[in-house]
């Protein structure tokens, strides 16, 4: 949660051909929630980077994520987690950040 209430969830994201279309492989995302939305809701979702690959040969994921607020400006969220980039175990880590709007 930001200084101003708005909070923000960052999530991996991965589909297959034939149920939303498209095939989204193992990808990084996050949604918001302004402190003045109705509870129970979200912003629209952003992607912050679409993987590349599938992933082959571990059933494990999602180790290393986390989402914090930068303390300097209580405002900026950062998020880190895992996405694909080539076939197999290339995985790869994501940092990124974002303020959601109003928040200065």
């Amino acid at each position: 949660m930001d200084g101003f209430g708005s909070i923000a969830l960052g999530y991996s994201i991965v589909w297959r051909s034939g149920t939303f279309g498209t095939a989204v492989f193992p990808s990084l995302a996050y949604a918001t929630r302004l402190a003045t939305d109705p509870l129970n809701s979200l912003q629209e979702e952003t992607l912050l980077v679409a993987g590349s690959a599938p992933q082959a040969g571990s059933n494990r994921w999602g180790d290393y994520s986390a989402m914090s607020v930068d303390p300097v400006d209580d405002c900026t969220f950062w998020y880190t987690g895992e996405y694909y980039t080539s076939r197999g175990t290339q995985w790869r880590t994501r940092i990124g950040s974002f303020k959601v709007p109003g928040c200065s």
